[in-house]
């Protein structure tokens, strides 16, 4: 969470006391544990969700409701509401505007002389990081952050040098609000119709070149800081992480808009006589093994344990992102990005196991659905359609011509809609510009199917949670569908250089 040690008992307090134990109960062993949680959830329960959420707020209360947001609970023993992590974000951002934490920057830039300059700091870094917190619950999920950081909110902070704890988390907090602000700002770009991919795509490609930019300030901090180099880690983790989820928006409108115009796919769109979906395809995986290779690196499982839940979201998103790839590059012209990638992926569900502090703890049940999707890669070639056969039975030995990827809707889909709601057509306007081209339409490819538990399966619950009901039998489709990403992250100083002088 990127706050300051507590160097003093002035700094602690009862309330947070309860909040940190509650959370930190799901590291005792089985039995106490079974014991010990349901009692520290129902305290927390009575004693501040109940009763100081219908009090003044306080920068204690607030904090709290932060860390509350950010750990779920291993069960919801002792709760008599299910607890919603977004909820208590935005419950702890109304708090803070209504302390007026988010002015404490524009009045801290009015009077650096204050006597008052201590506290106005203290305000603006506690606003800084319920916003930040806000956007990493809400991130690639469809909701909309009800609060916004500005580059005052970020004028405390020295990003030159790493001298203290308390300065490490300073900088990485204002490099994850820096990056979570960009991906918010990608995440709104659309493209509207194909007369519109020019604009698209210089508009997406002047914010990946700022983010890149970024990335060369984040990439070195693990190795060179002294103070907490694994918190450095998550950062950069989180980094690409998120700069996945970004790709994969555009990758989305790509698919949405261009699919089926003019009767072509959407992999083919060039720019000048490069394929586009191609490139950022390629970076979608970069970043993605990135993620990976990273949370692998890391030594200290009690650590990686006590991570917060959307971390492990992240590196589930990145595994199953390599798999559905493989998916697509098998249906594209035969291989697949390797054995290496598929031993990468068999290695993060058995460290996710390993870290997992129970059955119930989220890494564990992202590990078990990382193995359902890996079975069903090593599987695909015993699991095709029966039409497919046939048809398959129906050809001579000569070689498939390049395949392409499955077709998609090319409308717009929203959280409500179906596969089957989508239409397989576009009337697209005229007007689009003479640097977009297309090459002939290839054949259609056999599509993997994916198997799933059965609805009396328990497992069936978690995987339906992540996306992967029976209603996505095409793996390659899943990560294009809005739904599926949704209901995944659902339950998945001034005269230094700053922030400010990296363009947003």
């Amino acid at each position: 969470m990127c706050v300051p040690p507590r160097e003093s008992e002035n700094t602690s307090s009862d309330l947070l006391d309860l909040i940190r134990c509650t959370v930190a109960a799901r590291h005792l062993d089985g039995v106490t544990r079974a014991s010990v949680s349901p009692r520290l959830q129902k305290l927390t329960e009575n004693l501040f969700l109940n009763r100081q959420l219908g009090s003044e707020p306080n920068a204690e209360s607030i904090e709290a409701l932060l860390v509350l947001s950010l750990w779920s609970p291993l069960t919801n023993a002792g709760y008599s509401v299910k607890r919603d992590g977004r909820a208590l974000a935005s419950t702890a951002v109304s708090s803070a505007i209504s302390l007026g934490l988010s002015e404490a920057s524009l009045l801290r830039a009015q009077a650096p002389l204050s006597s008052d300059l201590v506290d106005l700091t203290n305000k603006t870094r506690l606003w800084l990081m319920t916003s930040t917190t806000e956007s990493m619950i809400c991130v690639g999920t469809g909701r909309t952050p009800i609060s916004r950081t500005t580059e005052a909110d970020l004028k405390f902070i020295d990003p030159t040098s790493v001298k203290s704890d308390t300065s490490a988390r300073e900088v990485r907090l204002g490099f994850i609000s820096k990056m979570l602000d960009l991906v918010e700002q990608g995440c709104k770009i659309r493209l509207r119709s194909p007369s519109n991919f020019e604009a698209f795509y210089i508009e997406t490609q002047q914010l990946m070149r700022t983010i890149r930019c970024l990335n060369s300030f984040i990439k070195p901090l693990p190795v060179i800081a002294r103070y907490e180099p694994f918190f450095f880690s998550m950062c950069v983790l989180q980094f690409h992480g998120w700069n996945l989820v970004l790709l994969h928006h555009f990758l989305r409108e790509l698919r949405t808009v261009m699919d089926g115009y003019n009767s072509q796919s959407w992999m083919v769109t060039l720019y000048r006589g490069t394929p586009i979906p191609l490139i950022y395809g390629h970076e979608a995986i970069d970043s993605a093994q990135q993620v990976l290779t990273i949370f692998l690196s890391q030594n200290d499982t009690a650590l990686l344990a006590a991570a917060p839940d959307h971390v492990f979201c992240l590196v589930t998103f990145s595994a199953t992102w390599i798999i559905i790839s493989n998916f697509s590059m098998h249906q594209l012209n035969g291989v697949n990005l390797g054995w290496a990638n598929d031993k990468l992926i068999s290695l993060v569900a058995e460290k996710l196991s390993h870290v997992a502090s129970s059955p119930e703890h989220f890494p564990a049940l992202c590990a078990h659905f990382i193995m359902r999707l890996v079975h069903a890669w090593e599987t695909r070639n015993t699991r095709r359609p029966a039409a497919s056969a046939a048809r398959e039975e129906e050809k001579d030995n000569d070689e498939y011509p390049v395949r392409m990827m499955p077709q998609m809707s090319a409308e717009r889909t929203t959280v409500e809609d179906t596969p089957s709601e989508a239409q397989s057509s576009f009337s697209a306007p005229n007007g689009v510009q003479d640097d977009l081209q297309y090459q002939p339409q290839q054949q259609q490819p056999i599509q993997p199917q994916m198997q799933f538990p059965s609805p009396d399966d328990p497992n069936q619950s978690m995987l339906s949670g992540l996306g992967a009901g029976h209603e996505w039998l095409e793996a390659s489709d899943m990560l294009m569908d809005a739904t599926f990403w949704t209901t995944f992250m659902e339950n998945l100083n001034s005269q230094a250089p700053g922030f400010e002088s990296i363009p947003s």
